[in-house]
C-alpha cells in the first residue's frame, strides 16, 4: 500500500495510524509533508475503555470539527458511524478504520514488534 496522505485546511500531511500510549487505542496522526509548516496534528483520542472492536478509532471533532469528512473523503475512516463516546465532558464519534489502513495500521505494528 502506497503512503497514506490527505489535504487538509489547505495542508498537505502524511497520514500516520499508530497506538496511543495506552497501547489500546489507535491515534491517527497528521504529519505536515512541508517540514517548514506547522506541527504534528493528532486528530483522534484515546478512549478511557478498550474500544469492542480493535479497527474503531475516537475522532477529535472538538479541536478538529471538519475532520470527518477529509479522512472518510480520503478512505481513512468508513462512512458511518459505529457510535458517539463520552470522554471528559464531551462526547466523541467512534468510527472504523476502512479495512486498507487497519491492515496497514497491523503490518506496521507487526514490523516494530519484530524490532
Amino acid at each position: 500500500m502506497e503512503k497514506l496522505q490527505l489535504n487538509y485546511n489547505n495542508q498537505k500531511y502524511n497520514i500516520k495510524i499508530r497506538n496511543f500510549y495506552d497501547g489500546i487505542s489507535i491515534a491517527i496522526l497528521l504529519e505536515p509533508q512541508d517540514n517548514n509548516s506547522e506541527e504534528l496534528k493528532i486528530v483522534s483520542i484515546a478512549s478511557e475503555v478498550p474500544p469492542m472492536i480493535d479497527s474503531w478509532v475516537l475522532v477529535d471533532t472538538n479541536n478538529y470539527p471538519d475532520i470527518e469528512d477529509v479522512l472518510i473523503e480520503n478512505k481513512i475512516i468508513e462512512p458511518d458511524i459505529v457510535t458517539q463516546i463520552c470522554y471528559g465532558s464531551q462526547f466523541y464519534p467512534c468510527y472504523s478504520l476502512t479495512d486498507a489502513v487497519y491492515e496497514k495500521y497491523q503490518s506496521e505494528i507487526n514490523k516494530k514488534e519484530l524490532v
